[in-house]
């Protein structure tokens, strides 16, 4: 689910040249996050995917997005602190 934000991270930090480019650079970047917050792979991508949508502007049902991406983001928080 966060795999497109983990390249866009690899490309801002200047791991790669380009966002699509970069495959070893994100599972680097992965496992830099994950080593940092102390989480599994799988969870710090899930958490990069929810902070996406997070990020995403809806035009109805914002409340419903909020409600979710709170539910979702509950294994994330050593990722906040």
């Amino acid at each position: 689910m966060g795999w497109d934000r983990a390249q866009d991270l690899a490309w801002e930090y200047d791991y790669c040249a380009a966002p699509s480019a970069c495959v070893q650079e994100t599972d680097e970047v992965l496992q830099l996050l994950a080593g940092e917050t102390g989480m599994n792979i799988s969870t710090v991508q899930w958490c990069l995917g929810v902070m996406k949508w997070d990020e995403a502007n809806v035009r109805r049902g914002g409340w419903i997005k909020g409600l979710l991406v709170g539910a979702m983001s509950w294994p994330c928080s050593p990722m906040y602190e």
